[in-house]
């Protein structure tokens, strides 16, 4: 019984270990490069895009960083739902259209939402808020 207590201490720590090491990389010098790193954690969360007054906002449950395969194609970031192995919907982000990025701690809940905020070259602004 002892044993699997200090397992269960074990990964406590190392879960709020590896939330510290995201909400550093998040708040400290966010940058596109840190963005392509967190398509390969699993982490879900929630995507709103606004273009002038219209806006839309999706839950995503996988990201994936999808590289061009030649100079007539762009890198991309796709956020998606996924249920059952089937996309249910998808908000796909050019990498190279990004012309800021930061990020801080969500306003509305802090303890477990981090908010990455992008503006990209035609102005449009994205707010990737990541539950960890």
């Amino acid at each position: 019984m002892e044993k699997l207590k200090a397992v269960q201490r074990e990964k406590s720590n190392d879960k709020e270990q590896a939330r510290q090491i995201l909400r550093n990389g998040i708040l400290n010098g966010m940058c596109v490069e840190k963005l392509i790193q967190m398509t390969e954690f699993g982490l879900i969360g929630n995507i709103n895009c606004k273009i002038g007054t219209c806006g839309s906002s999706q839950y995503f449950t996988q990201m994936n960083y999808l590289k061009a395969e030649n100079k007539k194609e762009q890198d991309l970031i796709a956020y998606s739902y996924v249920k059952d192995e089937e996309v249910i919907s998808s908000t796909f982000i050019a990498v190279n259209e990004i012309a800021a990025i930061s990020g801080c701690v969500n306003e509305d809940n802090p303890d477990n939402v981090l908010d990455i905020n992008i503006v990209m070259t035609d102005g449009s602004g994205i707010t990737i808020n990541i539950i960890y």
